[in-house]
Parts: C-alpha cells; sequence; structure tokens
C-alpha cells in the first residue's frame, strides 16, 4: 500500500492524501468538466473517492484523469493544465 508522509512524519491515509492533493488541482479540473460539459456527471465528492483509489493503487495522474477525458477533448485538459502551469503527461 502507499502511503504520503506528512509533515509531522506521520504516514497518510489515500483518504488523507486525496484531501491534501485535491486543493491543488480543483480549480483546473472543474474548469475542465465545465468547458466540456461533464460537471453535472461528476461531483467532487465522487472526485476525491476516485483520486483516493488511484493513490491507494499506486496509479498515474493519467490514470487518474482517463476518467473525465474524451477523445475530443484531450487537447482541451492540456491546454487548461497548461494555463494553471501544473505538469501533465499525455
Amino acid at each position: 500500500m502507499f502511503f504520503v508522509l506528512s509533515v509531522a512524519g506521520k504516514p497518510m491515509g489515500p483518504e488523507e492524501a486525496a484531501q491534501a492533493i485535491f486543493p491543488t488541482m480543483a480549480r483546473a479540473l472543474q474548469k475542465y468538466l465545465r468547458i466540456t460539459r461533464q460537471q453535472p456527471r461528476h461531483t467532487m465528492e465522487s472526485v476525491l473517492q476516485h483520486l483516493a483509489q488511484c493513490i491507494s493503487h499506486e496509479l498515474s495522474a493519467k490514470a487518474f484523469l482517463e476518467r473525465y477525458l474524451t477523445q475530443v477533448c484531450r487537447f482541451c485538459l492540456a491546454s487548461v493544465f497548461l494555463c494553471s502551469r501544473m505538469p501533465l503527461d499525455l
């Protein structure tokens, strides 16, 4: 199982790690979901659960994003993340 260390040196579980990571990516992901008209299908709670599951299975960022990508909008996501200056391997 994969654990992220907290500042105090205590291991975090996947749910805690997802909650720590989520704020840094929430705005860009919400913007992408809104642009691609997927926002009504994905609640922030479901995104957090999916992120925690990906962390627990040590999946990549690309594996996490596959759920939200559409074939037409892969370029859209890359541009949204570039605008927010977040690294992304597509």
